[in-house]
């Protein structure tokens, strides 16, 4: 909220056309608000105007159920509402009246305001907290919030708003959340058969998980001068085109595994050193732990991580192969179409003439990378 709400505004919508309903006790939107936008999903109506007293009411509602649902259980401590993406030519067009205030504050500052609220922190992306400048608002902006001991959690995810420790020095949480790094939605490489979305980055690798440095600024971050105020790290799973468990897995695994690995273990010895070298020491330890220990895990659970595909070149006419974790066993098959493939284990003693496929086994052999055929410009 107040943007990706296309589904509540339609519905809220179709709900009021039913005889006998309130009209305008949920309504969010205004005849003026304006429709020259198009937000990421391509959408020009899915955002709520801040200004309407219906979007108020329709959270009072929302949270009300949620709070009660949760209360007995595990009671509501925290509640993330987005409040990311929202275009500016939307937000020009929807003027409130009277009201000098920067329009995402004023629909923060009424959203922390709700009595069903007492004792829970809130939480959003970090567009919600950044004024058009890109400062962060001051916590005490946002109402009695901090008096009344609850945090304020902004999930950083854009590079290049440079918020990381300027919102960790006015006082939020911070939840490091690079969208080119720890968002797996994307490919792990540039290869055009790779599922995944390329609306951050072109892709993201394993190493690239691993090697990243949660704590570590950039040109224009300025100084961490409240390092604790970075509270942890999050990756996130976007599954528009995701469609079965075996595609989920594929896109989260191994990658999910070097996130955990970085996320509990700062590796401060060639994180603030620049130190390539021993950086490269500790991936190789992790990515042969990954193999002979983690992978095989994976297999006994039928989880579907990703096996990426061989490497090979053929040189003085002997194959040779490599694979991007060590010890996976790689095989090959004369390239025959139409022909049944039969499939032997790379040795390194192949002398071939004949075109080839190879592929990389999963560390119990039941499953296989992609097949690649080996380009003969290269023989």
């Amino acid at each position: 909220m107040p943007s990706h709400m296309r589904a509540a505004l339609k519905s809220i919508s179709l709900r009021a056309s039913h005889k006998g309903t309130p009209r305008d006790q949920y309504k969010m939107t205004d005849k003026t608000d304006g429709n020259n936008y198009r937000s990421a999903q391509g959408y020009n109506d899915n955002i709520a105007n801040p200004c309407r007293d219906g979007l108020y009411a329709f959270v009072d509602t929302v949270i009300r159920t949620v709070v009660e649902a949760h209360k007995d259980i595990q009671p509501l401590t925290l509640f993330h509402f987005g409040g990311d993406k929202i275009p500016k030519p939307a937000l020009q067009a929807m003027k409130c009246k009277d009201n000098k205030t920067d329009l995402m504050q004023l629909f923060i500052q009424r959203f922390f305001q709700k009595k069903q609220f007492t004792n829970v922190s809130f939480g959003a992306w970090e567009d919600s907290f950044l004024k058009p400048d890109k400062t962060p608002y001051t916590i005490e902006s946002m109402g009695n919030i901090a008096q009344e001991n609850r945090s304020v959690y902004a999930f950083v995810y854009q590079e290049e708003n440079k918020a990381l420790f300027k919102l960790a020095n006015s006082g939020y949480k911070v939840i490091n959340s690079p969208d080119s790094l720890y968002h797996f939605d994307h490919p792990y490489n540039k290869d055009t058969d790779e599922r995944g979305s390329k609306w951050a980055t072109e892709f993201i690798n394993t190493k690239m998980v691993f090697a990243f440095d949660p704590l570590q600024g950039k040109d224009g971050y300025g100084e961490l001068k409240k390092p604790k105020n970075i509270v942890g790290v999050q990756a996130h799973m976007w599954t528009g085109l995701v469609q079965t468990t075996d595609q989920l897995e594929y896109m989260m695994f191994p990658r999910l595994i070097a996130f955990a690995e970085r996320a509990w273990h700062h590796a401060a010895s060639w994180h603030e050193t620049n130190n390539v070298t021993d950086m490269e020491r500790d991936w190789i330890e992790f990515i042969n732990h990954l193999v002979y220990k983690e992978f095989p895990k994976l297999d006994k659970l039928n989880v579907h991580y990703r096996i990426p595909p061989p490497g090979a070149i053929i040189k003085d006419g002997k194959l040779h192969v490599n694979t991007y974790y060590p010890g996976m066993t790689i095989e090959y098959s004369v390239n025959n179409p139409g022909q049944t493939k039969q499939w032997y284990k790379v040795t390194g003693d192949e002398t071939l003439s004949e075109p080839i496929i190879l592929r990389t086994l999963s560390t119990d052999g039941k499953r296989h990378s992609k097949e690649i055929e080996l380009d003969r410009s290269i023989w």
